[in-house]
């Protein structure tokens, strides 16, 4: 039942990441995270990718969860 409480609610958020200061290229890091703040799933696109194109990928389960949780962008 633990379990089941953990991913009836799901976070969904992104961040921009460089390797070091000098890196041309930055990726963008999608992050699924259940109610305790673990990651259930995690994918990296391109930085000039809308947080929408991805979506897909990121809510792509069998059983959804109750409410999910995610920023406008």
């Amino acid at each position: 039942m633990a379990t089941e409480w953990e991913d009836a609610l799901v976070f969904i958020d992104s961040s921009v990441v460089k390797a070091h200061r000098a890196a041309a290229e930055q990726i963008k890091v999608y992050a699924v995270l259940n109610a305790l703040g673990r990651p259930l799933r995690l994918t990296i696109s391109g930085e000039q990718l809308n947080d929408n194109k991805m979506i897909d990928c990121l809510l792509n389960w069998s059983k959804p969860p109750l409410a999910i949780a995610a920023d406008k962008a």
